[in-house]
């Protein structure tokens, strides 16, 4: 999960870039289980009042709309194939939207560029807060603080071809798509800038540890050495700095007094 005065993400709370990128908090999810049954108890474990909650397409769950809400926070949860017919109906409604140019359908429209690395990375948001979509939706009973319906296009042009893709989300946000797409794209970063790093830099997917709590406890050991690597000021790429503190005793030591 994602979590910061705006956000949260599944299985691990994470700050975006005015937070410092922190893990706030992890959940062991039980065996023969997957992480839709740990995720009720994170949840409640953290004050979330105030956040925007962001859910990959596994956590989009009635009951879990409905702790979000209790909880006082609001959510954006990405819609796939696993509710009936929910994802089709949204894609319904934004395909009749488009087809009419968006002529008298209540709607906000926000769109980012960034350049850098050789990449461009457009990122467009649409939202809609339309009755007639809701009065469409109404047959999907439950969605607690329902107030839009949310669809994303991704652009990346790295020469050819360009990739592309499009996604849909449902949120008890109201319908401002300045902060709905800020909320999806960091969601999204959670993948580069959390997980990736965790696979790649600290080979977490490598680990052969089973024995007892020696996955869980080293597992926590990683998010520790992560938020103090990140939360140093140097410039230095996350690899860079773990190959220097382990020669450098000094070095190490500014890490440690940030504990």
């Amino acid at each position: 999960m994602f979590l910061t005065p705006d956000f949260l993400s599944l299985r691990h709370f994470f700050c975006p870039e005015n937070q410092g990128k922190l893990i706030l908090g992890q959940h062991k999810v039980a065996d023969k289980s997957n992480e839709i049954t740990a995720l009720p108890t994170l949840l409640k474990e953290r004050y979330l009042k105030g956040c925007i909650v962001t859910l990959d397409a596994m956590g989009c769950q009635k009951d879990i709309a409905a702790q979000i809400v209790a909880q006082q926070a609001d959510y954006v949860l990405a819609l796939k194939g696993n509710q009936g017919r929910l994802l089709e109906d949204v894609q319904a409604w934004f395909d009749w939207a488009q087809a009419r140019h968006w002529r008298d359908v209540a709607h906000r429209f926000h769109q980012t560029i960034d350049k850098g690395h050789g990449r461009i990375e457009i990122r467009r948001g649409w939202d809609l807060s339309d009755p007639r979509a809701f009065e469409m939706l109404g047959h999907h009973e439950g969605w607690q603080g329902l107030q839009s319906i949310v669809m994303l296009q991704r652009e990346r042009r790295i020469g050819q071809p360009v990739q592309a893709e499009t996604a849909y989300f449902i949120s008890s946000l109201p319908a401002e798509a300045v902060r709905l797409l800020r909320a999806t794209r960091h969601h999204w970063a959670i993948e580069n800038s959390l997980h990736w790093t965790l696979d790649f830099t600290f080979r977490e997917d490598e680990a052969r540890l089973r024995s007892g709590n020696s996955a869980e406890n080293f597992a926590t050991l990683r998010r520790i050495a992560f938020n103090l690597l990140k939360r140093h000021p140097g410039q230095d790429t996350m690899k860079r700095k773990r190959f220097r503190a382990a020669f450098d005793d000094s070095y190490l030591f500014q890490f440690l007094t940030q504990l």
